[in-house]
């Protein structure tokens, strides 16, 4: 089965992290104001595919909005190489994240638009974020991020 591009994704209920009382399953996220309205936008031509754009709606629903001059370099951006590993198999991959025409799994270029994507946007090096695809609960930490 292909792991980056499930049917639907669904977030689980958070637990808190102790050392900084936010929630380690849905960590703080940063987004630029010119990314958070291209998705958006993205989101809403896509509204008949609500399996495609729930997921990110909600990552957007609780974003942290920044200039896009004060992103820090590493959060996950749009044209990000994101490092990250899979708790629980362990494997570590490296995406491209990109807008749905550039996409290309074979390459490893991961549309924003899927589960993986949509975890993805806005985290920073050492988080970690889970999800549930279909049954299975997933959880993920990224471990690098790099520009484009």
């Amino acid at each position: 089965m292909n792991t980056l591009f499930p049917a639907a994704s669904a977030r689980l209920p958070a637990t808190p992290d102790r050392a900084t009382g936010s929630s380690c399953d849905t960590p703080a996220l940063l987004i630029d104001f010119d990314t958070y309205d291209h998705l958006q936008a993205l989101a809403h031509r896509c509204e008949h595919l609500p399996e495609v754009t729930a997921g990110l709606l909600q990552e957007l629903d609780r974003a942290q909005l920044v200039a896009p001059d004060a992103l820090p370099d590493d959060a996950v951006r749009v044209g990000s190489r994101v490092t990250y590993q899979d708790d629980a198999s362990g494997a570590i991959r490296t995406v491209h994240l990109v807008w749905p025409q550039q996409a290309d799994v074979s390459a490893m270029r991961i549309s924003v638009l899927t589960p993986i994507g949509a975890a993805l946007i806005g985290l920073r090096a050492g988080q970690r974020i889970r999800w549930r695809l279909g049954n299975d609960d997933r959880r993920l930490v990224v471990l690098g991020v790099a520009p484009d």
